[in-house]
């Protein structure tokens, strides 16, 4: 059996509940998908399973809230054909070329053509009009800086936020507020934290410069400035405040799924240089899938992608390691399908740790 390829851990609440009747689909309020660039590869097996046949024919609509890569999937998981956009973002993504040191431009501009291959002619109407699975995007803004400010001043207000983060994770909102840009009812994801948040409605101006934004890594990629709708100032990646996803969202009785990278959650960016804070304390109603350490050391260099193999390996050799990981990911997919098919999905769960 290929159970052993996927790890599945639960909150106190929901694994009281799957021990108690399983896990349905109608279950399930909000699919939660985390930053990591490449890392997203090793899901894309798993999204594929999800998005093809486990919500294939939920009734209720589904909240989908994404950062970074979390966002672009679930763009793609939020069009009419979600199979055709996940090959579109997966061989795009793969594809991409960069010389040494490239400047931020460059990245940004490859990093469009990318997303605008994942969207394709109809994408943004269809998510749009999409009554099923309802699309939010995390981006943050930069507070107390226009839209002309230098990017010196923009990497200066992130490093005061780091050093304010580490002191209380709520101090990083006098540095950034949180734009969460929704398709439908934003309600059931209000937020648990104390940092400024704000919703805008997701619309035909705005989706592609917000889907972006989310994605827009500081240093590494121009950021997005002046986002319809939200009014002017300098927008970054959804990352900073909420990496990983690590917040319960209160106004949903529903479960959490985070199809995810590791057995834990981080809450945002900066909490990367704070270990302490790695958890799964608050995360009552989630469930976490994620793929085994059996499943890591078949992986070429026993590790998940990530950004610095463009700095590590040629452009080929590269590609040919993303492959790997795209192709090996389909056993985790295959894993969900066995757990669910067998009934065994609630017996294999285990506490979050």
């Amino acid at each position: 059996m290929s159970e052993r390829w996927l790890d599945v851990f639960a909150g106190r609440e929901a694994l009281r509940r799957i021990r108690d009747s399983g896990l349905r689909p109608e279950d399930v309020d909000i699919v939660t998908g985390a930053s990591g660039g490449p890392k997203w590869f090793v899901l894309y097996g798993l999204d594929r399973v999800l998005w093809s046949e486990w919500f294939a024919h939920r009734r209720r609509p589904l909240s989908l809230i994404g950062s970074s890569s979390g966002s672009w999937r679930f763009a793609a998981a939020c069009q009419n054909d979600p199979l055709a956009a996940l090959e579109r973002f997966e061989a795009a993504y793969r594809e991409q070329r960069f010389p040494h040191n490239p400047p931020a431009e460059l990245v940004t501009e490859t990093a469009r053509r990318t997303m605008d291959a994942m969207l394709g002619s109809h994408g943004v109407r269809e998510i749009l009009g999409q009554p099923g699975r309802r699309l939010a995007i995390v981006v943050n803004r930069l507070r107390g800086l226009p839209a002309q400010a230098p990017r010196g001043r923009h990497y200066r207000r992130l490093a005061l936020g780091a050093v304010l983060n580490l002191a209380r994770r709520d101090w990083l909102g006098r540095v950034v507020e949180r734009l969460v840009f929704h398709v439908g009812d934003a309600d059931p994801l209000a937020f648990s934290d104390r940092l400024p948040t704000r919703y805008v409605p997701l619309t035909e101006e705005n989706l592609r410069p917000a889907l972006l934004a989310s994605g827009s890594i500081p240093r590494v990629m121009a950021p997005v400035l002046d986002i319809p709708g939200a009014g002017p100032g300098v927008y970054y990646d959804g990352g900073i405040t909420d990496y990983h996803f690590a917040e319960p969202f209160p106004g949903s009785d529903g479960l959490a799924l985070m199809p995810h990278f590791y057995p834990y959650a981080v809450p945002g960016w900066f909490d990367k240089l704070a270990p302490w804070r790695r958890r799964g304390r608050g995360l009552d109603r989630t469930v976490l899938l994620a793929p085994s350490e059996a499943f890591l050391q078949r992986l070429p260099q026993g590790k998940i992608p990530d950004r610095n193999d463009f700095l590590r390996l040629p452009d080929a050799e590269r590609a040919r390691y993303w492959k790997t990981a795209v192709d090996e990911s389909r056993r985790l997919g295959d894993a969900l399908s066995e757990l669910v098919a067998g009934g065994r999905l609630s017996r294999v769960a285990r506490p979050l740790p």
